[in-house]
């Protein structure tokens, strides 16, 4: 059986995607998004608690805490900081401090789209 715990967090920042969206559009120019990530842990087979929540809450905040209020462009240097690669950072930084254990990171902009990395894809 697989068991799943996911926690959730939000943060906002301003970004622009210049040269990704098409000339005129108004994605080019610097404007501001709210984001909803959701973290997802998971492991077949394992009893007791896979990942205390508080820690992971404070670990999903030690990644995208430095992004809050920040212009992602600063943060993504040359890469489009788009919905997939806010979602393949986190997932990446994730898997860095809880392992084999994560499952999927979704990133949801503005509550009305988003992007999800999940393991094995």
């Amino acid at each position: 059986m697989l068991t799943e715990l996911w926690v959730k967090q939000k943060f906002k920042a301003p970004y622009d995607l210049t040269g990704t969206s098409p000339p005129g559009h108004r994605c080019a120019a610097l404007h501001s998004h709210g984001y909803e990530v959701t973290l997802t842990i998971g492991s077949h087979g394992e009893e007791g608690v896979l990942v205390d929540y508080h820690e992971l809450h404070a670990g999903l905040r030690d990644i995208i805490g430095p992004w809050d209020h920040r212009d992602l462009e600063d943060v993504f240097g040359n890469k489009p900081a788009a919905c997939e690669n806010l979602a393949r950072e986190i997932y990446r930084q994730a898997v860095g401090r809880w392992g084999g254990v994560v499952r999927s990171v979704e990133v949801e902009e503005q509550c009305r789209a988003g992007c999800k990395a999940v393991v094995g894809s």
